[in-house]
């Protein structure tokens, strides 16, 4: 049934100004259990010497998290997401530095990284 995905990921059921942005998306939750729903996990950088390139895909709401549609399938961890956070990474250009220094964190392949 759909009844876990009412609040579509939103700590209780709104978002705030502490969801945390990557790339212009917003990540209203890293951390999902039975009890407690919020962001704990961030990446830090100064954009005026890195250039974000890449992201990891990060789910967005109970939904994505629950493809199958199972009764509390959104609850970390699963048998998709096996970690009670949700990993977020980055691909980062040094500005100012060579065509090809990057950085990326973790060393993933990331969506947007051509």
């Amino acid at each position: 049934e759909g009844g876990d995905d009412d609040n579509e990921g939103k700590k209780g059921g709104n978002s705030t100004e502490d969801d945390v942005v990557i790339g212009g998306e917003t990540l209203p939750f890293t951390n999902v259990t039975s009890s407690f729903v919020d962001t704990l996990d961030y990446i830090f950088y100064e954009p005026s010497k890195f250039e974000q390139t890449g992201q990891l895909y990060v789910p967005k709401s109970f939904r994505e998290l629950n493809t199958s549609g199972i009764k509390n399938g959104h609850i970390l961890p699963s048998d998709i997401w096996p970690s009670d956070h949700l990993a977020i990474g980055a691909r980062f250009r040094i500005k100012g530095g060579g065509q090809n220094t990057v950085v990326t964190m973790p060393n993933m392949n990331m969506a947007g990284s051509g």
